[in-house]
């Protein structure tokens, strides 16, 4: 565990944040953010000791940390008779707790969404029966059917911005605006599809939720669901060849 050896001098730390309070001294803002770096790794270190799992490096506890500090240091009044160490403590445990808990949060939800497009396109691979002897024509052909399958499937899911609700595209004239249009095409294609189809597509696209979790809500296998929605698949490709070119409304 790291050990901290900050500034030991009385005088020469309230120098510097006097330098740095009263004359609002970028450079000892500096010095005294790394001089109290080691304090920092040491708590680092210390909650990386205590973690349950091992999926967030060393590195991104000592950045939060890091942040803590900074904000410590930024925020600190040596006129109130509080040593750093103490008030700095509860800012560095603060930015490592709420830091590794949104890092938790967005590797979940990455996770699930990794599994969902393996289920997704394990299904429409379950279509193409690809075989050892097929020629390059037919090989061509059966993933060109599951890539138009997982294209539908984009075009369910996205309204045309990204994940933090900006465009996703550069040009919203006419990308985005042409996104949006394929979308409220194949949206009313999914209206029209039998009812344990529509099901699993608005469930999977809509919902975001998992073969596995639309299988135990139906009462049916995930491989039955995986089956559906294969089927849908196909059926919104038939049904949006039929109407390319027609009025969006329906």
């Amino acid at each position: 565990m790291a050990v901290w050896h900050g500034p030991t001098d009385r005088e020469e730390r309230q120098a510097l944040w006097h330098g740095y309070r009263g004359l609002q001294d970028s450079a000892k803002r500096e010095e005294l953010i790394r001089s109290y770096d080691s304090y920092a790794r040491m708590l680092a270190a210390r909650y990386y000791a205590q973690r349950l799992r091992d999926a967030i490096p060393f590195e991104e506890y000592l950045q939060f940390a890091r942040i803590g500090l900074i904000e410590a240091v930024d925020r600190f009044d040596p006129d109130q008779g509080v040593l750093f160490e103490t008030f700095a403590g509860k800012r560095i445990k603060g930015a490592i707790v709420d830091g590794i808990a949104t890092m938790s949060e967005v590797q979940q939800q990455l996770a699930e969404r990794r599994q969902r497009m393996h289920e997704r396109g394990a299904s429409l691979a379950d279509a193409t029966d690809m075989t050892a002897d097929d020629g390059p024509e037919q090989l061509f052909a059966r993933l060109a059917d599951i890539a138009i399958g997982l294209a539908i499937g984009f075009a369910i899911e996205s309204d045309g911005t990204s994940s933090d609700g900006q465009a996703a595209y550069g040009d919203t004239t006419y990308a985005g605006v042409e996104l949006k249009q394929l979308r409220e095409l194949v949206l009313c294609a999914v209206r029209e599809l039998p009812e344990r189809e529509r099901h699993v597509i608005a469930s999977h696209y809509l919902q975001q939720r998992s073969f596995t979790e639309v299988a135990r809500e139906l009462g049916v296998t995930s491989g039955r669901v995986s089956q559906l929605h294969r089927e849908g698949i196909e059926r919104l490709r038939i049904r949006m060849k039929r109407k390319a070119g027609l009025d969006l409304q329906c």
